[in-house]
């Protein structure tokens, strides 16, 4: 009998570390057993591994170098420098042969090593998120699960009403009242007729399960991520849990950066 094990970012970001252009690493998915394969291994064992890996679907090859330039990492490092001088010497650096060793050597002699090494990281950490989205692997960060963001397979419109819209048993009817006004957050298709003025269309996502009262920073953590990448946002907090909502054309650049950001998405 096997236990089922989650798949852990820090092993996928390691195995892009470790990537090379003739290593290939395979993960089972339930036993959490790690195959290598590369230049050394002896011809007869690899022969045995890529029969147990084609015999055992729940093995999967951990993400290569492709996954990540280094060179295209090194020179948005340098591109991201505030000091104009300090931008020039890197990307001097990087131009023609030996452009590794140079652009390792600028990094010491300007006393960036530390900044490049926490840009670097960063990168690889997307990569490694970006990796696991696509092929649609759960994953844990540190032992933790990340907060999952459930997307509503509808259409909404923001709508503002003289009156209070009548319902009629719609599955998702968001309505509140100030001295002022009516507003509904409703499916598209069911605008009401009362509607003075109407906004849409809106993707919507779900904070999945019920958030105690207690909890703080969830929704902040969350339109944070969203302010940072000059999303606008819509939400809406009902007694168990929040609703965020963004414009249309904007659903997959806010999924990335959520999903950058730590959080997982998911389709209802």
């Amino acid at each position: 009998m096997t236990v089922q094990k989650t798949l852990t970012l820090e092993e996928v970001i390691k195995a892009l570390e470790e990537a090379g252009d003739s290593r290939e690493i395979y993960r089972h998915l339930d036993t959490g057993e790690i195959i290598r394969i590369d230049e050394k291994t002896p011809a007869d064992t690899v022969t045995e591994l890529r029969q147990k890996i084609s015999e055992d679907e729940r093995y999967i090859l951990l993400p290569g170098r492709k996954e990540v330039n280094d060179y295209e990492v090194m020179t948005k490092f340098a591109e991201s420098q505030p000091n104009l001088n300090i931008r020039t010497i890197l990307e001097n650096a990087l131009s023609g042969r030996g452009a590794f060793k140079r652009f390792r050597d600028e990094l010491y002699y300007n006393g960036l090593n530390e900044h490049w090494h926490q840009y670097r990281t960063k990168a690889y950490r997307e990569a490694a998120v970006r990796w696991c989205r696509r092929q649609g692997l759960q994953y844990t960060e540190k032992g933790k699960k990340p907060l999952v963001l459930e997307r509503l397979n509808e259409s909404f419109t923001i709508v503002k009403t003289g009156e209070m819209p009548v319902y009629h048993g719609e599955e998702y009817w968001f309505v509140s009242k100030t001295d002022k006004e009516y507003s509904v957050v409703v499916r598209t298709e069911d605008v009401p007729e009362t509607k003075i003025s109407a906004v849409g269309e809106y993707t919507a996502w779900r904070v999945q399960g019920n958030l105690d009262f207690s909890l703080v920073g969830i929704l902040s953590g969350i339109t944070a991520v969203l302010a940072e990448k000059k999303i606008p946002v819509y939400v809406i907090s009902t007694y168990d849990t929040d609703y965020i909502f963004v414009r249309k054309e904007e659903t997959d650049k806010a999924e990335d950066a959520l999903s950058i950001a730590g959080y997982r998405i998911e389709t209802r």
